[in-house]
């Protein structure tokens, strides 16, 4: 039996909230994150099973993220990533592989504010244009071709020094039973001038009907789920920077390894319209 990976990543620009970027103003983030080793994943049954081939894992992540307010209710945003995954230890020397996952070439993203106050509303729609795919020479260079879109519902409100904002969207694969859906939470505050500690909630399904046994390993993705918790700080630095650091575990899940993810970013902020 062979355990897929399925990387799901909720871009950026859903978590940022349904909050509109000021008109003008400019937002960048470099990011890194890195995957503890785990040979242990969930089960089609919703247990936690050790890998039947003995395997361990382990991923890297780099990726660039923008975003732009075009107008004062309109905030537009990109995004690229790749991933090294390095699977190993198991018997059989076939099951043993390093990949590289251009997640996507480029992501394209605009969230359009609905509702400012006393709950603010937003409609984020995006579409991300795939890499190929190429298993020689070694490296792999994983990726399927397809055009993945977006269509997400954005809701939150501010409380005193603090924010909470809650998503609700579907991802469509293109001709491919891979649809998923995706619903979650989070929640920040002010603590210091300086610190903005915040945790969150996430839960992805897929609405493919394919069983695991029923699809090869490279016919990714199988019908999965995955729960979620992330708990970050964000740093203000000064003069427009700012440090992310954020870690992510899995819950639950159903055909997903038993994940830790710890991730920093850097980000830069300047607002090149006058107001």
């Amino acid at each position: 039996c062979v355990v897929a990976v399925l990387v799901v990543s909720l871009t950026r620009v859903a978590l940022a909230g349904p909050w509109s970027a000021p008109k003008g103003q400019l937002y960048v983030q470099a990011w890194a994150q890195g995957t503890t080793p785990t040979d242990r994943y969930w089960a089609d049954d919703n247990r936690l099973r050790k890998d039947p081939e003995g395997r361990t894992y382990w991923d890297m992540a780099f990726g660039l993220y923008a975003e732009y307010g075009l107008l004062d209710n309109v905030t537009i945003a990109v995004d690229t990533a790749i991933w090294r995954l390095d699977v190993s230890g198991a018997d059989d020397s076939d099951l043993n592989f390093k990949y590289f996952f251009p997640g996507h070439l480029l992501g394209l993203y605009a969230r359009v504010g609905l509702v400012e106050a006393p709950v603010a509303v937003a409609l984020l729609t995006g579409l991300r244009i795939p890499a190929g795919f190429k298993e020689d020479p070694e490296p792999h260079v994983y990726g399927d071709g397809r055009l993945e879109s977006d269509l997400y519902l954005l809701a939150g409100f501010k409380w005193l020094a603090g924010w909470t904002s809650f998503r609700f969207g579907i991802t469509l694969v293109d001709e491919r039973p891979a649809n998923r859906l995706a619903v979650g939470m989070d929640s920040g505050y002010r603590a210091l001038p300086w610190l903005y500690p915040y945790l969150g909630f996430g839960y992805v399904h897929s609405l493919s009907s394919v069983a695991l046994d029923e699809n090869p390993f490279d016919d990714l993705p199988v019908r999965q789920d995955l729960l979620k918790m992330s708990v970050g700080l964000n740093f203000s630095l000064g003069a427009g920077f700012g440090l992310q650091a954020y870690y992510r575990r899995i819950l639950w899940g159903r055909q997903v390894f038993d994940t830790n993810v710890v991730g920093l970013g850097l980000s830069y902020k300047r607002q090149l319209l006058k107001k």
